[in-house]
């Protein structure tokens, strides 16, 4: 599976970015769940930041990538639902009951995307904050039992149609959440349906990716009037 985003903070700056209580209780939980999880070398796990079910606070868990819906027989295909399209998250039955009443945020450092050149050629970049910060980028969650009564928690990262400005380079991108109100609203679950921050689901503007860098690539026109300062250079592994 194509890695599309990671991370690169300890427990502890984590937790402060997620609005999570940093006790040594949860960065050991955290960092005990993390070396087991890196032992399941088939699955991809990242740790998920969302609105716990029981105590409706936030809490950073771990879950697998590829949506694995409540419904489902067994976790086959998940790996063809990483990637929820916004455009369609209402009406999609896979993902629109997750989207209604389990949204959650996915913390990263670094985005990577393959980029489409007129050569039909793929190139490898990565999107990184000038700051070299965390970001949040859009998912949904499930719960899904199996046989033997073990529950396993899976999530989705939510895609955008790009704007025309990247639209030679790129076809979708995750949703990346850098404003700290953009990512309380995204988590917030609604009592009433119809109040799901759909506004939410867009690309990054070319006035927020003014605030990004990219690497590596040559410079692009294109990235150019966008603001974005390709790196000759990887600055992040």
């Amino acid at each position: 599976m194509f890695q599309r985003f990671e991370m690169q903070q300890d427990w502890t700056h984590l937790a402060a970015w997620a609005g999570v209580e940093s006790t040594v209780a949860t960065i050991a939980s955290i960092e005990s769940m993390a070396s087991l999880r890196h032992q399941q070398r088939s699955v991809k796990f990242h740790p998920v930041v969302r609105i716990s079910p029981t105590t409706s606070r936030r809490e950073i868990v771990w879950m697998r990538e590829g949506l694995v819906p409540s419904y489902a027989c067994d976790e086959r295909g998940a790996e063809q639902r990483s990637e929820a399209h916004a455009e369609a998250m209402t009406c999609d039955s896979c993902f629109r009951s997750a989207f209604r009443r389990r949204r959650c945020v996915i913390p990263a450092t670094v985005l990577h995307e393959r980029r489409h050149l007129s050569t039909e050629i793929e190139q490898q970049c990565s999107f990184a904050l000038e700051c070299g910060g965390l970001f949040g980028i859009a998912g949904v969650w499930e719960t899904w039992t199996n046989d033997q009564g073990h529950a396993v928690e899976s999530f989705a990262i939510v895609t955008a149609l790009v704007t025309p400005i990247l639209s030679t380079l790129f076809e979708r991108l995750p949703v990346a959440l850098t404003d700290a109100a953009d990512l309380d609203r995204w988590l917030r679950i609604a009592k009433e349906e119809g109040k799901e921050p759909v506004d939410l689901m867009r690309p990054l503007s070319s006035a927020q990716l003014r605030n990004w860098k990219m690497m590596p690539g040559p410079v692009d026109m294109h990235l150019e009037l966008a603001g974005v300062r390709p790196q000759t250079e990887r600055t992040v592994a």
